[in-house]
Parts: structure tokens; C-alpha cells; sequence
């Protein structure tokens, strides 16, 4: 069980320290709302963990007694512990989140021309986890520009840079109208940028970072993307209008109108794209539980 493992350990640390703040000067503790919260959230997390431990040594004892004719067999033992699984890992992800909130935001970047259909299968992954969209950020690049335009209400100035790049945020409903959003006349797009807020998004979305290659039209050269994800905000490459910026390295992903291949992941599936979020997801999710658990062992 997880009670023994570094994360769980850290988390004991963090309330003992608490503890100890708690019982030098409560009321200044119980002042501090961030510091407070974390407390009361932790210790639910504590609770919640000690009865998923109860509740999975008693299951052993009803299947062990069933085994040995002493208990009744029930039908449904697989699918009370399939919800206890399913409960275990989302307090896993809980548990991860409160220690480590860093990893609660996450900046999707895509990068390429006409790249609807990329972002159209990443906004999927993110409505399957529930993750929220703080802002999408469309990438205009103005001829002789180099100033700064840009919208974005997460980001302080001095991360708003000079750059060739007029950036505008967008609401969700435009996405399907993207090439008519064009700030000035001349001005193209090359770019979104996706700011992601949930539990471990961050650690979701990391094994996405490459470049990929996608057939939008049956027959036509397939066009290359440049996909990037990290927990902190990033200034926006001011060489993703160059060729040489999605030549090297190859390639990690080709997505055929019927077939996903990737090499960083050792797939290859004959699929419609269409159907790729929903297949996808499941590799990811299953990417996902591996590492939550590894947390915790």
C-alpha cells in the first residue's frame, strides 16, 4: 500500500510540520488560507487513504473465506473492486496534486500551419480528463513586426517579451473559424498556445513533447507540427515560421487519415482520425496510472 511509500511519507512530514505551526500560534495559522486549506486537505487525504486500506484488507478476508467455503461468493466482488480501484487512483492523483501543485498547470503549445486537426484531437484528450481551459492563444505572425501584442491575462509583462508575433486568446466556439480571426490583413497563423489547468496535468500531457507529422487531405503531403508541454510558461520560439524548425529530430508521430504510428511509444494501429482521441486516451491513461502509482513505491 501506498502508506509506505516516499510521497505518502512526505505528505505525513508536511503535516506533522503543520502540526507543529498549529500548536506555536493558531490563530496566525489558521490566517494563513493557503497554508490552512493545504492542512485540512491533507488530512482529509490522510483519512480517505486509511479507509481505502480498511476497505481493501476487508475485501481480502470475504474472498479468502469464500475461497475456503466459510463466506458468501459474491457476483459482484469484481466490480466492488474495480470502483475501489478506481477510487485508490484518484486519491493517488489527489494526494500528488496537493504536494506538488506545480504540476496542476500545464502549457500545451501547438505549433505548424493549418493545424486544426491537432489541436481539435488534444482538446478531446482534455474534455476525456475533465481538465479545465484557462486561455487558448492563437499565433499571428505580422510581416516587420517585432513588438508586443500580446492578450494573454495569466502571463505579467515581463514575461510578454518583444517577439514578430501578434497573439490573441479565443474562445473555445471559435476554434472552427480560426482562419478568419486574422488580427490584420497579411497576417498568418502558425501557431496555438493552450494553457491547462487539473490534478497532474501537467504529468498527463509530458509524454507528448515532439514533433509529429499529420495527413489532413487524402493524397497530399503530410504537414509538420511541433508539440511542446511543460508546467511552466514558455516565450513563444521565434523560429517557428522556418522550415528548420520542424525537420529535426524526425519525426516522433505520423498520423495517417486511417493510421497512428509512433516511435517514442512503439505503436502502430490502423485507426480513422477521427477515432484516434478515444483510442489514445486509453494509452495515455493507462501511461498515466503507471506513473501515479510509481509516485508511491
Amino acid at each position: 500500500m501506498m502508506q509506505e511509500g516516499p510521497i505518502y511519507m512526505r505528505m505525513q512530514s508536511e503535516l506533522a510540520l503543520m502540526e507543529n505551526d498549529k500548536k506555536l500560534d493558531e490563530e496566525s495559522f489558521w490566517s494563513n488560507r493557503k497554508r490552512s486549506n493545504l492542512y485540512t486537505n491533507l488530512l482529509n487525504a490522510r483519512e480517505t487513504t486509511i479507509a481505502l486500506y480498511n476497505q481493501i484488507k476487508q475485501f481480502e478476508i470475504e474472498i479468502a473465506l469464500a475461497a475456503m467455503e466459510q463466506g458468501i461468493f459474491e457476483t459482484i466482488f469484481e466490480k466492488r473492486l474495480e470502483d475501489w480501484h478506481q477510487t485508490y487512483f484518484a486519491q493517488l492523483i489527489q494526494i500528488y496534486s496537493l504536494l506538488f501543485p506545480e504540476n496542476n498547470t500545464c502549457y500545451l503549445n501547438i505549433y505548424g500551419i493549418d493545424f486544426e486537426p491537432v489541436l481539435e484531437f488534444y482538446l478531446q484528450l482534455v474534455k476525456h480528463r475533465g481538465y479545465e481551459i484557462k486561455n487558448l492563444q492563437t499565433i499571428w505572425y505580422r510581416e516587420g513586426f517585432n513588438g508586443i501584442e500580446d492578450d494573454n491575462p495569466y502571463l505579467n509583462n515581463n514575461e510578454k517579451p518583444a517577439c514578430p508575433f501578434v497573439k490573441k486568446s479565443i474562445e473555445r466556439s471559435a476554434i472552427s473559424e480560426l482562419q478568419q480571426l486574422a488580427p490584420a490583413v497579411g497576417d498568418r497563423l502558425y501557431g496555438i498556445e493552450i494553457m491547462l489547468t487539473g490534478p497532474a496535468v501537467a504529468v498527463y500531457f509530458h509524454h507528448e513533447n515532439g514533433l509529429q507529422q499529420w495527413e489532413t487531405v487524402a493524397k497530399e503531403p503530410v504537414n509538420p507540427y511541433r508539440v511542446t508541454t511543460s508546467s511552466q510558461y514558455t516565450p513563444t520560439p521565434s523560429n517557428i515560421i522556418r522550415q528548420q524548425f520542424y525537420q529535426k529530430p524526425k519525426p516522433r508521430r505520423t498520423v495517417l487519415l486511417s493510421e497512428f504510428s509512433d516511435t517514442q511509444l512503439n505503436m502502430q494501429v490502423q485507426v480513422k482520425q477521427k477515432e484516434l482521441a478515444h483510442q489514445y486516451a486509453e494509452v495515455l491513461d493507462k501511461l498515466f496510472e503507471k506513473e501515479a502509482e510509481q509516485f508511491f513505491y
